[in-house]
């Protein structure tokens, strides 16, 4: 595993990498998955619940109509219950499986566009995805001793892991 250097919280905020948004691709089914994804973990990495249960229902949605080649079938049910988490711990709770099953669709499509870092953090013995490589951890929030404490794992580049 690689460690990702840290840097204060006063820094990432100046450069504006607090709310840094998914970046652009082309559309597809599975990038319109990934854009809900990537809102609620950015949502989680900032304290907030703001638009959380509606991306998770867009994300649900997209499951359960079988839009989405390769999307396991339990993304529905787990985006489904993250909609349903009334406070931020439940949300952060629910958010586990559904980044362990968007992680495995991404690794498992050779012909997504983009790069996502696949990150790890070991107090909540969790994993997530994300589109820049500095950590923004949506299990332990901004308000975390360390903000950006994670491991970067992988990385994902138009279908090729790099690391681990």
């Amino acid at each position: 595993m690689k460690k990702i250097p840290f840097l204060c919280l006063s820094f990432l905020l100046a450069a504006g990498l607090a709310t840094s948004a998914p970046a652009q691709t082309p559309s597809s089914p599975l990038k319109s998955a990934m854009d809900h994804y990537l809102n609620i973990q950015n949502a989680l990495a900032r304290d907030s619940m703001e638009n959380v249960a509606a991306n998770a229902n867009a994300l649900a949605a997209l499951a359960r109509e079988n839009q989405i080649e390769g999307l396991p079938g339990t993304v529905a049910e787990e985006a489904a219950a993250l909609a349903e988490a009334r406070h931020i711990s439940q949300a952060r709770e629910a958010f586990k499986p559904l980044s362990r099953s968007m992680i495995a669709c991404l690794k498992a499509d050779p012909a997504h566009s983009g790069t996502y870092y696949e990150f790890y953090c070991r107090p909540a013995k969790a994993s997530w995805l994300q589109t820049g490589d500095m950590a923004m951890n949506p299990y332990l929030g901004w308000r975390a001793e360390s903000p950006t404490w994670g491991w970067a794992s992988s990385a994902v580049e138009k279908g090729e892991f790099a690391g681990r």
